[in-house]
């Protein structure tokens, strides 16, 4: 009897061993810094898909919609063809590719000089859903959101036509 015991204990031992293994482990994902003040977005580290909005040095994580990556370089979810470098960012203001310098009557709202060191500035342009006005040093430059998507004002992103309430008609 004691003999049996023994090797139920030690089955009992080796089973919960086993389970153990076969538990999935959890994976610890450090949040970026956000700044202590203002606002910013960071990429997820991990995933392209995710970006943290920094407010006020609290991070809230978001996911960018189905098929788009976070850009780090204009910090909005754009195509994956753009290169998700995951955890990295711009050391420098990134130049600003393929755009126009916009006429200021076309952007709604104005750009701030000198520029916000805490966030890129986005506006919306007046009459195009797909089109929105990005500042750098005073200046507007009109910009283009990826194929089916319109410029959400709330959150200065393109993003899906039913989530951004664009009101202009094309």
């Amino acid at each position: 009897m004691r003999r049996y015991c023994t090797v139920i204990a030690l089955a009992i031992i080796v089973s919960i061993g086993v389970a153990e293994n076969q538990m999935p482990k959890k994976v610890f994902v450090k949040q970026p810094k956000c700044p202590s003040s203002g606002s910013d977005r960071l990429p997820h580290p991990n995933k392209c898909t995710q970006y943290y909005i920094c407010q006020d040095g609290k991070g809230e994580i978001h996911e960018c919609p189905e098929g788009l990556h976070f850009n780090v370089a204009i910090k909005q979810c754009d195509w994956p063809s753009a290169g998700c470098l995951m955890g990295s960012r711009p050391e420098t203001q990134p130049n600003i590719p393929d755009s126009e310098e916009a006429d200021m009557s076309y952007c709604i709202g104005t750009c701030p000089l000198p520029d916000p060191m805490d966030k890129t500035i986005h506006l919306p342009y007046s009459g195009d859903c797909n089109k929105f006005c990005k500042c750098s040093n005073g200046v507007p430059y009109i910009m283009n959101c990826p194929a089916n998507l319109h410029f959400d004002t709330k959150w200065e992103v393109c993003n899906w036509p039913w989530a951004a309430n664009c009101q202009w008609k094309r």
